[in-house]
């Protein structure tokens, strides 16, 4: 599970909206995307910003490009 604090309203809303629908979202933590499905978002009463706990999913790999062994 990870872990992303957000500080966009936007990406937030997006966030809440894909939990409720059970919906994949892509969000950024460390420069790198990461994809997977919303579990939680929370917002900080304090400061603008929101914490979003994400349990990401493998990529998918499209079988039809896989490495074929030769015979």
């Amino acid at each position: 599970m990870q872990v992303i604090e957000i500080t966009d309203l936007v990406e937030a809303r997006r966030a809440r909206l894909a939990q409720y629908h059970g919906l994949p979202r892509a969000l950024q933590l460390n420069g790198q995307t990461v994809t997977g499905s919303v579990r939680s978002v929370v917002m900080d009463a304090s400061a603008a910003k929101w914490t979003v706990k994400l349990v990401a999913t493998p990529p998918v790999i499209d079988r039809k490009y896989r490495l074929r062994r030769s015979a």
